[in-house]
């Protein structure tokens, strides 16, 4: 894709231009100010009309209203009109997948965490964990500084320092962000469906093509935010396969739940009529050579027993 700047401000085209041409001109065809057929405009937003769908010289970094910040660093700017094709394509395929444990500690860390690595092989992927005793930190050492007391304290009052952070993480070469655990276990209990919901909505703004959430046991949540893709995570285990049926009878209200058993291959055989309750059930063996759980969320095994499971759907 061709792009051409406009725009009455002369010193910022030539800003622009001389630094393109120092370090972006191999990489990206861009114009300024030229006036030529067949490019992608870049333009004030005063003069959005003049042009069949611009994008548009404004505040932020956003694929969804076809916007890039005016004001920012020549990399980064340069960055998003490189990515601009491939942004837009993706930005059409976003899925926002929830797991949740049918029984506490069932693995739901672990499934969630293989898919983010998978997926973040092609996309961008952000990651959030709602569990209340937060261990995100024993499997990733690389989490963003943007954590769920964030969520709480700044999204209803100071949305834009959220957004503008998020857009930052987003320039970065970087294919996942895990989003912090809370500062104080009282900021936990303050989330609610809404904040989340709104956090979720400038995420796919800012262009994360995968949204991945750890709702840990937390059933209120799960059955409240909206999700494409529900996985409920049970152990193989008598007792795991007893309780199915009332984790299904609390979210009989939901179609999209998929019932996947932590499994391993040595495991004894139990009658799959008490799973019954879900027409959509998988078995998973968890890996358990790799021995050290914290190593266990890259595990080649896991990520194509999911592929697999999602190639199905």
């Amino acid at each position: 894709m061709y792009f051409n700047v406009v725009s009455k401000d002369e010193m910022y085209i030539e800003s622009l231009k001389s630094y393109y041409d120092k370090f972006y001109k191999d990489e990206l065809v861009c114009l300024f100010n030229e006036d030529v057929d067949d490019y992608k405009i870049v333009c004030e937003s005063d003069k959005k009309n003049l042009y069949i769908n611009p994008i548009i010289l404004g505040k932020e970094n956003n694929i969804l209203k076809n916007e890039i910040a005016k004001f920012q660093s020549a990399d980064s700017f340069f960055d998003f009109l490189k990515n601009y094709e491939t942004q837009k394509v993706n930005s059409n395929n976003k899925k926002i997948y929830g797991f949740i444990n049918g029984v506490s500690n069932s693995g739901s860390s672990i499934l969630s965490l293989n898919l983010m690595d998978m997926l973040s092989s092609s996309s961008k992927v952000f990651y959030i964990s709602l569990e209340e005793n937060n261990s995100i930190e024993n499997y990733i050492e690389d989490v963003s500084d943007i954590n769920i007391s964030d969520i709480v304290f700044f999204l209803n009052d100071n949305e834009e320092i959220i957004r503008a952070k998020l857009n930052e993480l987003y320039n970065k070469n970087i294919n996942y962000v895990v989003l912090g655990k809370y500062r104080y276990i009282e900021d936990y209990y303050e989330l609610s469906e809404k904040s989340i919901s709104k956090f979720i909505k400038i995420l796919n703004e800012v262009g994360f093509n995968n949204i991945i959430i750890d709702f840990g046991s937390n059933y209120r949540l799960f059955k409240k935010i909206d999700v494409d893709i529900r996985f409920v995570i049970i152990k193989h285990s008598i007792n795991d396969y007893k309780r199915v049926k009332n984790v299904y009878d609390y979210f009989y209200d939901l179609d999209n739940l998929e019932l996947i058993v932590n499994m391993r291959k040595s495991d004894k055989y139990i009658n799959e009529g008490l799973l019954r309750v879900s027409d959509k059930f998988h078995y998973i063996d968890m890996d358990y050579n790799i021995s050290k759980e914290s190593k266990r969320w890259q595990s080649e095994q896991i990520q194509s027993q999911i592929k697999n499971l999602l190639k199905a759907k």
